[in-house]
């Protein structure tokens, strides 16, 4: 395995998770080719492991979140930031404009780009300008007061953009989003099991366990699921 990047020791969280990948995937490549992933995987699975060995899994949501769903939204030519623009357009409100970035979005990672990089002054409005948009779309439509009730987890170290006292993110948006969809089914109910094929870090767990008492089974590819049980271990929920 790489060694952690230069001058940043491995923590106890970081071998801990690299334990549990090892585990992961030794029993999936001991089991029937038909249960394992396909090549098309390899590429992916190499890039989030290197990520997560350099930059550590205490931030995640700076690195290989940036993969699952977490998208870097900072060019004007992105048709998620164009739609954004039309949104707020369409139906203006002052919150975002009073949403605040609280520190430099730094030590940035994604696929295909090897070295941390940092959002430069006019990305980094961008991109705070799509999450404050996105967060405004998940409160009109927020029956169970989630955008009320829930900030974004310090845990992973998100990029930090502030909504008055309250941490919000692209993917609690998105998350709260999803569950207020899925919500709408009626089946979603106190003791409730629910099966998410595909869970990145475990960012949709986090606000359905959040929201009702139920059972949440998450399956997935390593390095995703032993990020995801890691995530749902540190993560601060009611209990």
């Amino acid at each position: 395995m790489p060694a952690a990047r230069p001058g940043r020791a491995m923590s106890y969280d970081d071998r801990y998770v690299a334990s549990l990948i090892a585990a992961m995937r030794s029993d999936v490549l001991s089991s029937p080719e038909i249960y394992r992933p396909g090549s098309f995987w390899d590429e992916l699975i190499a890039a989030h492991l290197e990520m997560l060995r350099t930059d550590g899994i205490a931030n995640l949501k700076r690195t290989v979140s940036n993969n699952y769903y977490n998208w870097l939204v900072t060019s004007l030519r992105d048709p998620q930031l164009r739609r954004a623009i039309l949104n707020c357009a369409g139906q203006p409100a002052l919150a975002p404009l009073l949403n605040r970035l609280e520190a430099s979005a730094t030590g940035l990672r994604i696929a295909g780009r090897p070295q941390p990089f940092t959002l430069s002054r006019a990305e980094a409005w961008r991109y705070k300008f799509f999450v404050d948009v996105i967060w405004e779309m998940a409160r009109r439509n927020d029956a169970a007061g989630l955008t009320d009730r829930l900030a974004e987890p310090e845990v992973g170290n998100p990029i930090r953009v502030r909504r008055r006292d309250q941490l919000i993110s692209q993917d609690l948006a998105n998350s709260i989003m999803e569950f207020t969809f899925a919500a709408r089914s009626g089946v979603v109910r106190d003791g409730s099991r629910i099966a998410e094929l595909g869970a990145g870090y475990g960012r949709l767990a986090y606000v359905f366990a959040e929201a009702r008492p139920l059972t949440y089974c998450i399956f997935d590819v390593w390095p995703a699921l032993a990020v995801a049980q890691w995530y749902f271990d540190r993560s601060p929920r009611d209990k």
